[in-house]
């Protein structure tokens, strides 16, 4: 896995770059950034069942210093999604990211469920001993079935061509994102 992290504002100027090298090909990568890290899950199991959610050390590649990378891997699921932080307002301090997966294993004939999985990933950059994913806690929602039975299924009409178009029904396709609204409130001023 791959990074560039700009080393000033200058989107033309120099770049920091650095490389994670992972003993299976991190297929699908969905960056997030968060105060700590950049966190990429990927999957890269031999049956593409295994997933794994990734984080580096954000505060040292964006001073160009050496970092590292904490992967933990998830069996058995879809698509993981890292959430990602928009806004001004931080997370509270060492609060851990949060990753999310639909339910059902495509893989498995399992297209249908009635929750969306939240794990929360706590990363240690002075002992990785330390981090943890923990998880996960089932959010319920009202019951989905996979659009054709998930991805690869070539299903979808297109007006005017008799090509059809891929479904991703097994995967939570938007980014997933994060905004501190209490603590952004606290802040503001309403004017009546």
């Amino acid at each position: 896995m791959c990074y560039a992290v700009s080393s000033s504002p200058d989107p033309f100027g120099s770049y920091y770059r650095y490389e994670f090298l992972r003993p299976l090909f991190p297929d699908y990568p969905r960056p997030a950034v968060w105060p700590d890290g950049y966190y990429v899950p990927t999957s890269t199991g031999d049956e593409v069942i295994q997933k794994h959610t990734c984080a580096v050390d954000r505060r040292r590649m964006l001073l160009g210093q050496h970092a590292a990378e904490q992967c933990m891997i998830v069996d058995s699921v879809n698509f993981l999604n890292n959430v990602d932080l928009d806004g001004q307002a931080l997370p509270p301090a060492g609060a851990p990211n949060v990753v999310l997966a639909a339910g059902g294993t495509q893989l498995r004939g399992d297209f249908e469920d009635d929750g969306i999985y939240a794990w929360r990933f706590a990363v240690d950059w002075n002992d990785p001993a330390n981090t943890r994913l923990t998880g996960p806690q089932k959010i319920a929602v009202a019951p989905y079935q996979y659009l054709c039975d998930g991805q690869l299924t070539t299903c979808v009409r297109q007006p005017g061509t008799d090509q059809h178009l891929d479904a991703q029904g097994d995967k939570l396709m938007a980014r997933v994102v994060y905004r501190n609204v209490k603590a952004a409130s606290r802040s503001s001023r309403c004017i009546q």
